[in-house]
């Protein structure tokens, strides 16, 4: 089951805040109704969901192969990769950690949990996830060491928590803060890079301010998480399907047209200087 898939190439010219752009690669599977990209890793490897009329699985997508993960006995259902190739999850009730070295798939249940998920881990190892326990409510864990902790209860504020980076920032749907504190940071997101930046609803949050993700046209985009480079993954409805996609930060225009014009300052020179040493 592990086949080609296409890239359709669109330059976005979206309306941000400081002229940024995005470059929206599609990941195409045939016969999906729905592609869902959650995370991307520093070398561009990619995992989320793939839906078609008769099956769910995960994936991992590298460069244009697409590799399902699971079985039909077993769907794995992957939220997060990192640097390491590390994969974490939701595997029926249970949350799953895939290491990307060795292979070695693990599963987890937390203590008094119906449901438990790993959404987020880092380059450390570090995991934060969240479980239904039997009275409703959602509770966030920090896991570490095949141990659940309950230190991220004291900022819980942040809502769900969906991410933690290598200096263990972690970011919640409704806040972001640090790992041990308790100020929260509004807005929230749903992922975090190693440069502190936050994917969110309506774009990528940097020092400099918001740059939107837009795509004409589209009026559902679900921006998922990011990494350092910028690059942000997630899923569009065009009205009758899901289509997942990779964006890719593009150089702003007037650095390209300084470029152009360094380029040809320097050959003014050169043949300012060529005809006078004639």
């Amino acid at each position: 089951m592990i086949g080609r898939i296409g890239l359709a190439h669109l330059l976005l010219t979206s309306a941000t805040l400081y002229g940024g752009a995005f470059r929206i690669d599609e990941i195409v599977f045939p016969g999906a109704v729905a592609v869902l990209p959650e995370s991307i890793n520093n070398a561009g490897v990619v995992v989320g969901s793939i839906y078609t009329q008769t099956e769910a699985f995960g994936f991992v997508y590298n460069h244009g192969l697409v590799q399902p993960l699971g079985s039909p006995s077993l769907w794995l259902r992957p939220m997060d990769i990192n640097n390491y190739g590390d994969i974490v999850g939701q595997a029926s009730t249970a949350a799953f950690l895939l290491r990307g070295i060795t292979g070695e798939l693990s599963f987890y249940s937390k203590p008094g949990c119906l449901f438990t998920t790993f959404w987020g881990t880092n380059d450390t190892g570090s995991i934060v996830g969240d479980c239904f326990t039997s009275s409703g409510p959602t509770t966030a864990f920090l896991f570490e060491g095949g141990v659940f902790d309950d230190s991220l209860q004291p900022i819980v504020q942040m809502g769900p928590v969906r991410d933690i980076n290598n200096s263990n920032q972690v970011v919640g749907l409704f806040g972001f803060g640090q790992l041990g504190a308790s100020t929260i940071k509004l807005p929230g997101g749903y992922g975090v890079n190693n440069l502190g930046q936050i994917s969110t609803t309506a774009g990528v949050l940097t020092s400099d301010g918001l740059n939107p993700l837009l795509i004409p046209g589209v009026a559902q985009i679900d921006i998922r998480k990011l990494n350092d480079r910028g690059q942000v993954v997630g899923s569009y409805f065009d009205g009758a399907d899901f289509h997942g996609f990779i964006a890719t930060p593009v150089p702003e225009p007037r650095c390209v047209v300084s470029g152009i014009a360094l380029t040809l300052l320097l050959a003014a020179r050169r043949r300012f200087q060529a005809s006078h040493d004639l």
